[in-house]
């Protein structure tokens, strides 16, 4: 099994091509789903997807740039959603080798 990164941000979109075979939503925290889906005006989705782009972006894909780490797969806390905790940051924590922490409130 390789690296797995959990990516604690606002929501990812997890039907982007650049993670086709690298989500797990076994392994990411509840509420993980993009708030954007219920409700656009609490957060586009666009920083967390972004953010895991540059982390876990699949390579030769003929989609965007390829990401750091290309050959890992991720799970996600939307530290946005409605009923998160702090305490998401460690959610499953033995099921993720990085954290990577990239929140930022408006």
């Amino acid at each position: 099994m390789g690296i797995v990164i959990r990516i604690n941000d606002g929501a990812v979109d997890p039907n982007n091509p650049e993670f086709e075979g690298k989500f797990s939503a076994a392994d990411s925290c509840p509420g993980w789903q993009p708030s954007f889906a219920v409700d656009p005006t609490v957060d586009d989705g666009a920083h967390g997807t972004a953010i895991a782009g540059v982390a876990v972006g699949n390579a030769d894909n003929d989609h965007c740039a390829a990401g750091i780490a290309h050959g890992a797969s991720f799970s996600t806390c939307n530290m946005f959603a409605r009923d998160a905790r702090l305490a998401n940051l460690v959610y499953k924590v033995t099921t993720f080798d990085i954290s990577q922490n990239s929140i930022g409130f408006p």
